[in-house]
């Protein structure tokens, strides 16, 4: 049991490292591999997101690829949602609640693959994220933290919002979601554990840092892929995980 949890923690953090995004692939790992309920599930992967994306952020810091501007403007809204998300969770039962994630994913994939990624900005990223929209953007993360209390899936809307609002190249957009999901998995969480959602410490304690080593891999071998086709990973990844879970919960009794 414990081999497994370690297996697929360091998978979750591959994956994290790879895309920003890792509850994504945690909950239904969680779910399906190792048996939590989906409400715990969604408690132990914001856990371990929170964990890793504190890691993430120092390494990508050093390295100056976020854009801190943009991502204090999603973690902002998005810890103003989050406890909302987490109260509306409490309503859904556990089918519906894998329902509604999957839902949730095949739409962002889809829309991540009919835009193009755009190129590098460079030198030109302050300029124009000076006149990027931080109104809507401050929207999106109310939105992102609802989600992220509800699903526990906040990074996957957080780098797709980067993407299509503030125009960050797909590579900025993921360095950043980091630090904001960091945030806004905290206040998720909170909101979880004062409705009295509880984990299992042993699990998550491994889970997690079974993650961080996956996480070096994962940022490793994002450098080597270029922006169009890191978009199109991450969105057929984005396509499977939803098919699966649709699959798992349509044909259950």
């Amino acid at each position: 049991m414990w081999a497994l949890v370690v297996a697929f923690g360091g998978a979750f953090g591959f994956a994290y490292g790879l895309t920003g995004v890792g509850s994504v692939f945690a909950v239904p790992m969680l779910v399906y591999a190792l048996g939590l309920p989906p409400h715990q599930a969604v408690c132990v992967s914001m856990l371990s997101v929170s964990a890793i994306g504190l890691l993430a952020t120092i390494l990508k810091c050093r390295a100056g690829e976020i854009d801190f501007r943009a991502g204090a403007v999603m973690a902002a809204g998005g810890f103003a949602g989050a406890p909302l998300g987490a109260w509306a969770g409490r309503l859904l039962s556990g089918k519906w609640l894998m329902l509604v994630f999957a839902a949730f994913t095949a739409v962002i994939a889809l829309r991540l693959l009919w835009e193009k990624a755009e190129p590098a900005l460079g030198a030109a990223s302050a300029t124009q994220m000076a006149r990027s929209p931080y109104l809507r953007l401050s929207f999106a993360g109310v939105f992102v933290g609802t989600v992220a209390g509800l699903l526990g899936i906040g990074g996957v809307l957080i780098a797709p919002s980067l993407v299509l609002l503030a125009r960050l190249p797909i590579h900025r957009a993921i360095a950043t979601t980091m630090p904001a999901i960091f945030v806004i998995s905290l206040s998720a969480i909170s909101s979880h554990f004062l409705a009295g959602q509880r984990v299992p410490p042993v699990t998550t304690l491994l889970f997690a840092a079974a993650g961080a080593g996956g996480l070096l891999a994962g940022m490793r071998l994002r450098h080597r892929l270029s922006g169009p086709r890191l978009q199109a990973v991450f969105a057929m990844a984005l396509l499977a995980v939803a098919a699966f879970i649709l699959l798992r919960n349509l044909v259950s009794k």
